[in-house]
């Protein structure tokens, strides 16, 4: 379970960068989210707790301050923590100038 804010847009197609969701979740003990698959990126911020995200290839232990990006057509999971849960802000982007933005920021490792 989670305590979840969620603001969700519908731009145009044709925008080269469209904002499409972003919120904040509050979840409880060992809540989880996938095995997901999304057609955008997601970049998720870790406000406290923590948790783990897991992709096809990695497992990463975050905490507060730390986060996370999935990349569209990426499988993801991420599990809060059983004792200290975490909360996390999220914004979900795309675009046919999002990767070209992606590969400019330094959190980009592709």
């Amino acid at each position: 379970m989670e305590k979840a804010v969620t603001m969700n847009f519908t731009p145009p197609k044709n925008d080269q960068l469209r904002l499409l969701s972003v919120g904040r979740s509050d979840t409880l003990s060992s809540h989880k989210y996938g095995l997901a698959v999304r057609n955008y990126y997601l970049i998720h911020y870790i406000l406290a707790g923590l948790g783990t995200f897991q992709t096809e290839q990695m497992t990463y232990r975050l905490h507060a301050g730390q986060g996370f990006l999935i990349e569209p057509g990426q499988e993801t999971t991420y599990i809060a923590d059983k004792n200290t849960p975490w909360s996390y802000i999220w914004s979900g982007f795309a675009g046919s100038f999002a990767d070209q933005l992606m590969q400019q920021l330094p959190i980009y490792l592709n």
